[in-house]
């Protein structure tokens, strides 16, 4: 069956924005002919997320993960790791960042640079 998974992957505080996120999500697939299979909330913890993320692309050729703060970076790490793929920097999500801080007349900090790296393909 053709449809989609999507991962939360809670650190804690997540919570009812977690569950918004993850409806509009799903809708959002539901209108684009993609319905949800599964909705998991996973722990933030990376053998945790490492085998959802397995048994989620067995099942669905769509796989979604939803995360914030500290979990994205463990999310990427994840991914790249399942997939194979190696972590680039993406340019232009690397200038979106900029422009948001510059928007707010703020210098970013050399570490948010790590949130640009996404899994290669």
């Amino acid at each position: 069956m053709t449809g989609s998974i999507i991962l939360s992957v809670n650190h804690g505080g997540m919570g009812e924005e977690a569950d918004e996120a993850a409806r509009w999500l799903g809708q959002l697939l539901l209108s684009h002919g993609l319905p949800v299979l599964s909705r998991q909330v996973i722990m933030e913890d990376e053998s945790a997320l490492e085998t959802a993320l397995r048994g989620a692309l067995e099942a669905a050729p769509l796989v979604v993960t939803l995360g914030s703060g500290t979990s994205s970076e463990l999310i990427r790490r994840v991914i790249s790791r399942v997939t194979g793929a190696r972590l680039v920097l993406n340019n232009k999500l690397l200038d979106m960042m900029e422009e948001e801080y510059a928007s707010r007349e703020e210098a970013m900090p050399r570490r948010a640079e790590r949130l640009a790296l996404i899994p290669q393909g």
